[in-house]
């Protein structure tokens, strides 16, 4: 069972780790079961990529956009090398 999420992960050239995830919660929810205990325990790498996107997402709400300035520039620099 592919979910909407699912789709729109593999559109945003998302890794093929995070579909799958997403795929196999689907697939859980489908059955009934305990979403919460499956959600519960990130691996290594989903941690990293929540904490990526934590800080894109904080990068974007900061962003100005109706500041005088090239608005494209300012989005490209949420970019920037993620600390």
């Amino acid at each position: 069972m592919e979910t909407v999420f699912a789709q729109v992960a593999a559109t945003r050239v998302s890794g093929l780790s995070i579909i799958s995830r997403a795929n196999e919660i689907a697939s859980l929810s489908a059955r009934g079961e305990n979403l919460i205990a499956a959600c519960a325990i990130l691996s290594t790498e989903e941690t990293h990529s929540l904490k990526e996107a934590d800080l894109l997402a904080r990068r974007f709400l900061q962003i100005d956009l109706g500041k005088n300035g090239n608005a494209r520039t300012a989005l490209e620099g949420m970019f920037e090398p993620l600390e």
